[in-house]
């Protein structure tokens, strides 16, 4: 087993995936990002012991949503499942962590978009192909039928309190970040 507890003083964590719904971008994408950075993923915070694109991950018992992303001196590597896109936005603004988040790009409709955008330092757009994602097997699969993101937030960016005190009530609805 590949888990690695981590502890509060790394201030990492992770929310397991379930292994029907697991997928990692294919790496030459995360790559990409890095390498413009010139940094590499310290931190995967949505993975298992079989996607995982950085150690420490965490597990089960270990969730992302425990601890405050801010308070990471590594750059984090985010690819949520999509029912978490919201809630991992939300943390994001909030806590402002140096981050590489990987969105689908399901256009400037979608109601997270714009705070995504005003977060974002710089973004690599990646269009939609077969092989884009991988499974568990490291097996490619379909295109997805959307681009798909990698945005870098450096925490700097800082939004309107009033508009994003209003985006995570919506967000969490009723829930803890």
């Amino acid at each position: 087993d590949n888990q690695v507890p981590l502890t509060v003083k790394d201030g990492g964590g992770t929310f397991f995936r379930f292994k029907e719904e697991s997928y990692t971008l294919a790496e030459i994408y995360r790559k990409q990002a890095e390498e413009k950075l010139n940094e590499v993923v310290k931190v995967d915070l949505f993975a298992n012991p079989r996607n995982a694109v950085a150690y420490p991950h965490g597990s089960r018992k270990n969730s992302a949503w425990w601890y405050d992303w801010g308070k990471f001196e590594r750059l984090l590597w985010c690819n949520p499942p999509f029912q978490h896109l919201e809630r991992c936005l939300a943390k994001v603004a909030l806590e402002r962590p140096r981050i590489l988040l990987c969105t689908p790009d399901w256009g400037r409709d979608c109601k997270w978009r714009e705070i995504l955008d005003r977060l974002t330092k710089w973004r690599i757009v990646i269009e939609d192909t077969d092989g884009l994602f991988l499974n568990d097997a490291g097996k490619p699969l379909r295109a997805p039928g959307w681009n798909v993101h990698v945005s870098y937030i450096d925490g700097s960016n800082e939004i309107n309190s009033t508009e994003l005190q209003e985006f995570v009530c919506k967000t969490i609805k009723g829930r803890l970040i």
